[in-house]
């Protein structure tokens, strides 16, 4: 009976805070329904004296207040049954044993107070974690608005760098390339000349951090095509070979034409700033090669230098390009790695 008296009420029930605690009208309630039962157990059992289990349910309100109000309901009603019991069955007739009536109560008091201290400390187990998933929300709520409030003014920040920066710099860009355009090899000409490579550099970089920025706030989807390897050769060769040349580096590309599907500007983007480095850091007479290697799950494109650098060097020269060429390596699925005078991209086919 206790475990189907548990599944009806107690399973699909939850005791509500408020009858946790001392409240006169539960106690009303129970005495209400201790009385009635056992009027009704008391008198079945006189009228009906082959029934002779029908007193038995003066165990009922004990157990089903426990299971439904908690320990504090099932004490009352453990006390009320202890207390009208004997006096109901003295006026209404009872001819059973006292013994075994004593021993009902007895075990009715133990049983009830046991289910009802059971469901009062699951209860409130559960109002705890309902308080404590509460302000876990709460905390998400709170974390998600400065999540959107950083998303916004890292857009602001786009938007300031794009108008307020690069704007000033473009001009800046046209004003030197007019005085720039004297073909006389002054003193002046030369300040203009390396003011206008400082000034095409600080283009390029806000270019590199906007375009960067974009990628991050998910404004840049890969554009997959099928590209040739060939092509990507001759798009960095045209940029690069003449930067080599001014330092007196040699430029190889690896004579190999691989068909494969892939984002060509992107890519592009990223071996782009894996030769600038290798360029910058390369002396003169030594040689950065470009090779491209296929496999049946993969294309492997890898940029080698002849520059000697200790380990704990390479491992600090980890720039806003190389950033870029990782971020790259994410949105293409693909994987950048450097050892020694090598760097790695893994493109899966």
């Amino acid at each position: 009976m206790v475990p189907l008296l548990k599944f009806a009420f107690s399973e699909e029930i939850a005791p509500p805070e408020d009858l946790l605690a001392p409240n006169f009208q539960v106690f009303i309630t129970i005495l209400i329904c201790v009385s009635l039962v056992l009027s009704a157990s008391f008198i079945g059992y006189r009228q009906f004296p082959g029934l002779s289990f029908v007193w038995y349910a003066i165990i009922l309100p004990p157990i089903f207040f426990a299971l439904y109000n908690g320990v504090f309901a099932a004490a009352v009603a453990v006390v009320c049954t202890a207390i009208f019991a004997p006096i109901y069955a003295h006026f209404l007739g009872f001819e059973g044993e006292r013994f075994e009536l004593q021993l009902l109560l007895l075990v009715t008091s133990l049983v009830a107070l046991t289910i009802g201290a059971a469901i009062t400390d699951r209860t409130k187990a559960m109002q705890t974690a309902l308080k404590h998933e509460q302000l876990l929300e709460e905390q998400v709520d709170a974390r998600t608005q400065e999540l959107q409030q950083a998303y916004e003014f890292q857009r602001h920040l786009i938007r300031s760098i794009g108008h307020d920066v690069r704007q000033p710099l473009q001009t800046l860009n046209f004003l030197l390339d007019g005085m720039a355009a004297d073909k006389e090899q002054t003193e002046g000409h030369m300040i203009i000349k390396n003011a206008q490579t400082v000034s095409r550099s600080a283009t390029m970089l806000i270019d590199k951090v906007m375009e960067f920025a974009r990628r991050e706030m998910g404004h840049t989807q890969p554009a997959i095509t099928a590209t040739n390897t060939s092509d990507i050769w001759l798009a960095l060769s045209s940029i690069f070979e003449p930067i080599a040349a001014q330092k007196d580096v040699t430029l190889e590309f690896d004579a190999t034409d691989i068909v494969f599907s892939t984002d060509k500007a992107l890519i592009v983007e990223a071996l782009s700033n894996l030769l600038e480095n290798s360029i910058r850091f390369s002396r003169t007479g030594q040689r950065v090669r470009v090779e491209a290697r296929q496999s049946a799950e993969q294309v492997e494109f890898v940029v080698s230098d002849e520059v000697e650098m200790p380990v704990t060097k390479q491992e600090q020269q980890t720039g806003f390009g190389l950033g870029i060429v990782t971020q790259i390596c994410g949105l293409l699925n693909g994987e950048f790695s450097r050892q020694s005078n090598e760097a790695r991209i893994a493109l899966i086919r």
